[in-house]
């Protein structure tokens, strides 16, 4: 991404890049991660990958994936939509 944008990596800066790389796998972070992150948002430099939570967002409440995920199990469903469809047989009224 860089070369595109004009500015050439030095020597110095890709020594930089694998010392930070190499520190954030053993934080538990996969270096190919990163790497894809910063080509996808087209980012001329790397950052650390912020911790990620098992559930729930920022703010602490469980977010829509969470959710919607406990809805389909609620209505014996798994995490797949095509599982079982739920919207027919909620309309059917017996």
């Amino acid at each position: 991404m860089r070369e595109r944008k004009g500015v050439k990596p030095t020597a110095n800066a890709l020594q930089i890049a694998l010392t930070k790389l190499g520190r954030w796998r053993e934080n538990g972070h996969d270096p190919t991660e990163v790497l894809e992150s910063a080509v996808l948002n087209n980012w001329t430099g790397l950052w650390e990958p912020k911790a990620k939570t098992q559930t729930g967002n920022h703010h602490g409440k469980p977010s829509l994936y969470d959710r919607r995920a406990e809805t389909l199990a609620a209505f014996g469903a798994g995490a797949d939509p095509g599982e079982r469809d739920i919207t027919r047989e909620s309309a059917v009224v017996g």
